[in-house]
């Protein structure tokens, strides 16, 4: 144990130059703060969850194919479509689905995609499922 006999009964110093600091100064000295406000952000997109993107099989590709065929030859109709697909994550592996319920403004075979009129575009390759409204289509 350590003796501090030699210096408990010394008087306290105080400055002739400077004021004493207030109860509020000094508790903020000890304040918590954030020194690696990097790290909570990189905990937090750890924790966000992902979905993984689902490989079709060949039938509903054939179903899907045969439907957007459908859309080209019907364009002029507009016709309102209930679109499912996946839309790849900018940060981390996976993506999320997400369904779209507007009018098929345009169709592009060239590029393999399709513009909604909210101005959309959605790649056939993320595409899973497709509802014509007012068809049993």
């Amino acid at each position: 144990m350590i003796d501090y006999n030699d210096i408990i009964n010394l008087p306290n110093h105080k400055s002739k130059n400077r004021k004493l600091m207030s109860n509020r100064h000094r508790a903020a000295q000890f304040m918590p703060f954030a020194a690696l406000p990097e790290h909570f952000i990189v905990l937090k997109e750890a924790e966000r969850l992902t979905d993984r993107f689902i490989e079709l099989d060949e039938n509903t590709k054939i179903d899907l194919n045969n439907k957007l065929l459908y859309i080209s030859q019907n364009i002029n109709l507009d016709l309102e479509v209930e679109i499912t697909h996946f839309i790849k994550d900018l940060h981390k592996e996976g993506g999320t689905y997400l369904t779209d319920i507007n009018t098929i403004k345009k169709l592009d075979s060239t590029h393999k995609n399709l513009t909604l009129k909210d101005k959309t575009i959605i790649y056939f390759e993320n595409i899973i499922d497709i509802k014509i409204k007012d068809l049993d289509y």
